[in-house]
């Protein structure tokens, strides 16, 4: 999986962690704080 940044002067990378939380038997990014999972993108 490859992750970049978006320049919104927000992005928290110390927050995420790859989990399988619904064992779907493959990681995707989770927030540490409330287990919610992350996809932010750009507005065009």
């Amino acid at each position: 999986m490859k992750i970049k940044t978006i320049d919104d002067n927000n992005t928290r990378f110390d927050l995420v962690e790859l989990a399988d939380d619904g064992n779907i038997g493959r990681l995707t990014p989770h927030c540490k704080k409330h287990r919610a999972m992350n996809k932010v993108s750009k507005v065009y």
